[in-house]
């Protein structure tokens, strides 16, 4: 099964290192100038926003249903707790709160 973390994982493990920064050389700086990258912020629908971040709550809740194990458990724990682990966590600046907007048309819709 393909789930939106599947495509999310490979693009999270693509973008960490450049968090920190690395020494790209351009035209204009040939010995090279720091360059960073990051991903923000996520505008999208009530439901498309669940699906990539979650209720945006607990990392603690996240953290948990990451380390169980068995679909069933993370079932049960996405039903008790309303929270689900994305790939979106493991970049160090994601803060779900900040950086997932409702879009403004999308406000409308959901009558918000």
């Amino acid at each position: 099964v393909i789930t939106i973390s599947h495509i999310l994982q490979p693009l999270v493990d693509t973008l960490n290192p450049y968090w920190n920064g690395v020494i790209m050389q351009t035209h204009r700086h040939p010995v090279g100038t720091l360059m960073r990258v990051a991903v923000l912020p996520f505008i999208a629908d009530l439901q498309a926003i669940q699906k990539i971040t979650g209720p945006a709550d607990v990392r603690q809740q996240t953290t948990a249903w990451r380390a169980e194990t068995t679909i069933k458990g993370r079932n049960q724990l996405g039903t008790r707790n309303g929270v689900c682990w994305t790939p979106l966590y493991d970049l160090p600046y994601f803060d779900p709160v900040w950086h997932v907007v409702l879009g403004f048309m999308h406000n409308t819709l959901e009558g918000i």
